[in-house]
């Protein structure tokens, strides 16, 4: 078995990018938006991480598989309990998305 190490590529011009559709969309959207945006942080940053070995050798990439069909079902459910705790029920909804995130995610060869 071959053992790796998680590097991400990620950049700061990536990463802002990524923002300025986000903050557009959450505008757009009244705010809706930010209900999906937890979800597509995620994939954005699986999806720029590399594994690779003791080397530096690029022997794999993170591939997070999740879609916005895969995941409406968790939304509405979430929304829905965000509103009726005022908001708290958001901050359990987190820790859900990056398990449900890494749950659908594998390791795609080079």
């Amino acid at each position: 078995m071959q053992t790796g190490i998680l590097k991400s590529d990620l950049s700061v011009g990536d990463i802002i990018g990524h923002a300025v559709i986000w903050i557009l969309l959450s505008i757009v959207t009244f705010g809706l938006a930010l209900f999906v945006f937890p979800y597509y942080m995620a994939r954005f940053i699986i999806g720029r991480t590399n594994v690779v070995d003791a080397s530096g050798m690029r022997i794999g990439r993170l591939e997070c598989t999740i879609d916005l069909a895969s995941i409406v079902g968790n939304i509405v459910i979430w929304a829905i309990i965000s509103v009726l705790t005022l908001g708290l029920g958001y901050i359990v909804f987190m820790y859900k998305i990056y398990a449900h995130c890494l749950n659908h995610t594998k390791i795609a060869a080079v």
